[in-house]
């Protein structure tokens, strides 16, 4: 279970208690913060995020990438495969996450 946050703020509930996310929702967030944080630059976790750019014309970098989230993705029993990238300037990042009964699809937009 996580901190909810949206825009780079916690988000707090009615009464100012920070919101959770768990399952799909908390694994859709630590992949997007996994691949636009860079690396001890977020606040919530300084273990997070990238050391360096991906070079996205590099021969496996999907399985960079998957291995990236999927070492992310670990105590939460979510496994990650990256099903497209796409893009020039701003790199959009197609992903399958799976929990072990469904797949969920979500996209991720990096700088390239």
């Amino acid at each position: 279970m996580d901190i909810k946050i949206e825009n780079g703020d916690i988000v707090l509930n009615e009464n100012g208690s920070p919101v959770t996310v768990s399952g799909i929702e908390q694994a859709v967030q630590q992949v997007n913060i996994a691949l636009k944080a860079r690396a001890e630059s977020f606040v919530y976790d300084r273990k997070m995020g990238i050391k360096d750019s991906f070079d996205f014309s590099e021969n496996n970098v999907e399985k960079k990438i998957e291995a990236l989230l999927n070492e992310c993705l670990v105590h939460t029993g979510v496994y990650a495969k990256v099903d497209y990238i796409a893009g020039g300037d701003n790199i959009t990042i197609g992903l399958v996450l799976n929990d072990g009964y469904k797949d969920y699809f979500t996209e991720v937009v990096v700088n390239g």
